[in-house]
């Protein structure tokens, strides 16, 4: 008989985080979530502050109970949520938060013990196909229904409309907790002083402009949209770069250990410098890289690449997504299969270990040959995930 072809690999990605008598955490690269059962408590009493490097949630009456405290890493605050879920009488909160570099977490928070063993992976690769990220944001927006308490405590600083002008920002000029946004400049230079701390940076729209950034950015990211002949100069972390609609940016970077990734769409002779490590000096350009790949038709709206430094070298790859809307690189899927591609003196084991069962003892030589067959084919459908991501449009 004809075998069906392998399902798309459901590549996992829900990993353990901890659990104390007042909450639990789990946790993906990208995001955590935090549940922390509720007392019986009036609705309005429920409040939740989050910041780059902490949280707070708070219920009860005054003074009420507490609990939160400094994050043992930055998140992104704007693309962060907070949501009560009630069932009857029971209540639980629950705190989603968005890594600003996407990496596992060993500790909730800062105060807490380093744990024995490292975060374990929770699902498999029978893993249901999750939600998007926008889909959970707006479920828990739609859950809190209006209970967030209070504004955002970043506030918004736009430099906008400029020509011709030097502007220095210093934490004189700036509110506490600011979101620099450069926004349609013309021939300006921009300097952000050694003092300032900035949740996020954001270019948008400018031409032949020049950002010095000298100061931090908490979420260590930037966003760049729609520049032409730009350039920045970073002597801080700005470890996740958003690139998009973009030509002739130049990004110099003064340490390699500041970058992590970038992200890049519809960019055009986008240039990575480092200058003390020369070597990985690299660019991105999105002519270069259709002339690479001809069959692929490479789109500068909705094709997204990813840069990295792999063994030594910048690396740029395209990504594309799996069934499950895992995004990942062709590369990295053909690591993924090669590593849960069964060995075959394990594949033996597990079918010896099957016919020997009660159950493998009752079957016919029919049946035995069978279920040899079906336990390769299952071995055969977790390496091929690199076959079922042939990079098209509607895979990407």
């Amino acid at each position: 008989p004809t075998r069906a072809p392998p399902e798309m690999l459901h590549v996992p990605g829900q990993y353990s985080g901890g659990e104390t008598k007042e909450y639990t955490w789990t946790q993906t690269k990208s995001e955590l979530e935090v549940r922390i059962p509720l007392p019986d408590v009036p609705e309005g009493s429920v409040k939740c502050d989050i910041l780059p490097r902490s949280f707070m949630l708070t219920f009860g009456n005054t003074p009420g109970v507490a609990l939160g405290g400094e994050l043992s890493a930055v998140v992104v605050m704007d693309d962060s949520v907070w949501s009560v879920e009630r069932d009857g009488v029971k209540a639980v909160a629950i705190i989603s938060l968005r890594k600003a570099i996407p990496e596992l977490w060993t500790r909730l928070l800062a105060t807490d013990a380093e744990p024995e063993a490292a975060p374990q992976l929770l699902d498999g690769l029978e893993r249901k196909k999750p939600m998007s990220r926008q889909e959970l944001l707006r479920q828990a927006k739609e859950r809190a229904k209006g209970m967030l308490d209070g504004p955002s405590k970043a506030v918004q600083h736009v430099i906008e409309d400029k020509t011709g002008e030097k502007v220095e920002l210093t934490p004189e000029n700036l509110p506490q907790l600011p979101v620099v946004t450069v926004r349609k400049c013309t021939d300006c230079t921009v300097v952000i002083a050694t003092e300032v701390a900035a949740v996020k940076l954001m270019l948008e729209g400018c031409s032949n402009t020049t950002v010095i950034l000298k100061g931090k950015v908490l979420t260590e990211t930037l966003e760049v949209w729609g520049c032409s002949a730009c350039a920045l100069q970073i002597a801080s972390p700005l470890k996740t770069v958003q690139v998009d609609a973009c030509d002739n940016l130049k990004l110099q970077y003064q340490h390699a250990s500041d970058f992590d990734r970038c992200l890049s769409a519809g960019a055009f002779a986008l240039a990575l410098t480092f200058l003390d490590a020369p070597a990985l000096n690299g660019t991105v350009d999105l002519a270069e890289l259709r002339a690479q790949m001809p069959d692929k038709a490479l789109s500068a709206e909705t094709d997204q690449f990813i840069t990295r430094k792999i063994d030594g070298t910048l690396l740029t790859e395209l990504i594309v997504r799996l069934s499950n809307d895992f995004p990942t690189t062709q590369r990295e899927v053909m690591e993924f299969a090669s590593k849960t591609r069964m060995q075959k003196d394990k594949l033996d084991e597990v079918v010896d270990g099957m016919l020997g069962s009660s159950l493998g003892k009752g079957l016919t030589e029919t049946e035995r040959v069978q279920m040899v067959e079906m336990v390769q084919s299952q071995s055969e459908t977790a390496a091929a995930a690199n076959a079922a991501t042939e990079g098209t449009a509607a895979g990407r």
